[in-house]
């Protein structure tokens, strides 16, 4: 839970970081010469990178903690059951909702 909390603040950061820059920088910026300002979009541009990419890793953590706590039991058990019982319960997972409505 603190990667997903350090992300959360990384991404606060970043937002407000890129509020006061889109707001500011005509003004902090004007007497700035142009190598300043691509200086500050690419600082910017880093952030906001590091950002998307500790962000996609923290879904992917969640998504591993997810499936090893839930779905990874439950097939395990699944695969517990006589034969019988498991192809039942396939007939059940991959059957159209709509052909139940049919009948």
């Amino acid at each position: 839970m603190a990667s997903v909390r350090s992300t959360l603040i990384l991404i606060a950061a970043v937002v407000v970081g890129s509020h006061i820059y889109q707001n500011k920088s005509q003004e902090l910026l004007a007497n700035q010469s142009p190598a300043a300002r691509n200086i500050a979009d690419q600082v910017l541009g880093s952030a906001t990178q590091y950002v998307i990419d500790k962000t996609n890793s923290g879904t992917e953590a969640v998504q591993n903690t997810i499936y090893k706590t839930t779905a990874s039991p439950l097939v395990r058990e699944f695969h517990k059951l006589p034969i019988l019982q498991q192809e039942e319960i396939k007939k059940q997972i991959c059957n159209d909702p709509s052909e139940d409505k049919e009948q």
